[in-house]
């Protein structure tokens, strides 16, 4: 399956011979179990994870305890998941990377990784065109979750993101808008409501 992540670069530039022989011994295929925990809080970790198949949540342990759901990655988007903290800053995480479904992941090192991009500016390139287009996406879906109401935030993941809604389980969803499993199934059902009557 790492060729799907081949493909996925050399949609954007083209994989010497070298390099992707380089890239197939830097990366290391995984099979995880849903509600299995890639990286805890606390550890100090540099693993890079691409989603092949399956998805991933990504939380922030909070002082008391509690989690609160900060994102998701998918084989489909968003498919590159690590701890930034701990990752770039070398310190001990704040969050913790669960697994969402059965999942078939790469597992690769931050550092390691750096410096195969440092070798091979292409790769770097596609790095840092990959990082800046998902963060771009992912401060418009923030900003969306901050300036809309509840309602026409889901309204927006249905028209716009609706992988989130099929594969991200409604709980997981709930905690990253801040609100409750009820509240949400509430909005979910005045939707379904609302494009019922808009169909009649």
């Amino acid at each position: 399956m790492i060729e799907n992540l081949k493909q996925k670069i050399e949609a954007t530039i083209t994989v010497s011979d070298e390099l992707w022989n380089v890239i197939r011994n830097e990366w290391k295929e995984i099979h995880v179990k849903k509600g299995d925990k890639l990286v805890g809080y606390g550890e100090l970790n540099t693993k890079v994870f691409f989603v092949l198949s399956g998805s991933l949540e990504i939380s922030l342990i909070l002082n008391d305890g509690s989690s609160k759901s900060v994102w998701f990655y998918l084989d489909e988007l968003f498919n590159v998941a690590t701890t930034q903290d701990s990752a770039f800053l070398g310190v001990p995480t704040k969050y913790e990377i669960t697994v969402l479904e059965d999942s078939v992941l790469l597992q690769s090192d931050c550092h390691v990784l750096d410096k195969t991009a440092e070798k091979f500016p292409e790769l770097y390139k596609f790095k840092a065109d990959g990082v800046l287009q998902d963060s771009i996406l992912m401060n418009e879906i923030r900003n969306h979750i901050i300036t809309l109401k509840p309602l026409d935030f889901v309204q927006y993941l249905y028209d716009n993101f609706p992988i989130f809604v099929e594969r991200i389980p409604a709980k997981n969803i709930a905690n990253f808008m801040g609100i409750t499993p009820e509240w949400y199934s509430k909005l979910q059902k005045k939707l379904r409501l609302e494009s019922i009557h808009e169909n009649y």
